[in-house]
């Protein structure tokens, strides 16, 4: 069940959005509802304490001029309790957007209000869609979502990671970090190897050196001479004398497609 707040600061556009959301999910079939609407964004924060355990969507409008914050606080104030959350802004102006960059917020989708769709008997077909389109996202999502998991810490930030894009994990030199790569993005937290080791199945994993996990479905290639392996993404990593025997026997054994030895 996806619980749904909104936040908009104008009493009639409030209630449009209720009315068309709650409309709109019954007519879909979609599990969700709307578990919070108010114009006062200190409101709907006081509502994520009472509602818990279940995903949630925010749409919030951005320009809330007659309160102590507007929708791009509200949302920074709600990635810094939980970045597990489905962001869409409702905006006038689509000029704000480039706000969301200063704030580092990973929004969803936006809709464009327009003044039109509040007029009695207005057409909501261009509002129907977008919804459409934010709730197969959500979907899409969801299904990667299915993925086993582990959660990480970096600074005030959490991270959910699927157990299988992980690459490789090392130790950082001189520190008390790891550094976890996947495809395009490298996450540094502070947690020891062994730590992570504890959180996956090894068996998919494999020890490269003492200081350094690759998953064996990444291996691209075993080059000996040089002690390395090649790896999904362009990564490459040293192998150490002592587990390269291992390697090659468990990439042998696996028979991982494309992984021949040089």
């Amino acid at each position: 069940m996806i619980q749904i707040y909104i936040c908009e600061d104008e009493k009639i556009q409030l209630e449009f959005w209720k009315r068309t959301i709650e409309e709109y999910i019954k007519s879909a079939n979609i599990m969700a509802e709307i578990v919070s609407a108010h114009q006062n964004p200190q409101d709907i924060l006081d509502d994520t304490e009472r509602f818990e355990g279940s995903q949630s969507l925010f749409i919030i409008d951005i320009q809330m001029p007659e309160y102590d914050m507007n929708g791009l606080e509200l949302a920074r104030r709600l990635r810094d309790k939980n970045n597990d959350y489905y962001l869409v802004f409702i905006t006038a102006k689509d000029d704000l957007a480039y706000k969301v960059f200063e704030y580092q917020l990973d929004v969803l989708d936006y809709i464009v209000k327009k003044p039109k769709y509040y007029l009695e008997n207005a057409d909501t077909v261009p509002v129907t869609e977008r919804l459409n389109r934010i709730f197969y996202k959500i979907s899409q999502n969801q299904n990667e979502t299915e993925k086993k998991k582990i959660q990480f810490g970096s600074g005030g930030r959490k991270y959910n990671i699927a157990i299988e894009d992980i690459i490789y994990v090392q130790a950082v030199k001189g520190t008390h970090l790891v550094e976890i790569n996947i495809a395009c993005k490298k996450i540094q937290v502070r947690q020891t190897l062994k730590e992570i080791a504890g959180q996956i199945d090894m068996e998919e994993f494999l020890f490269v050196n003492k200081s350094c996990i690759v998953q064996k479905r990444m291996i691209l290639s075993v080059d000996k001479k040089n002690r390395r392996v090649n790896l999904t993404g362009g990564y490459q990593v040293e192998v150490s004398v002592r587990e390269m025997k291992k390697v090659c026997k468990e990439t042998e054994r696996l028979g991982i497609r494309n992984a021949v030895h040089i």
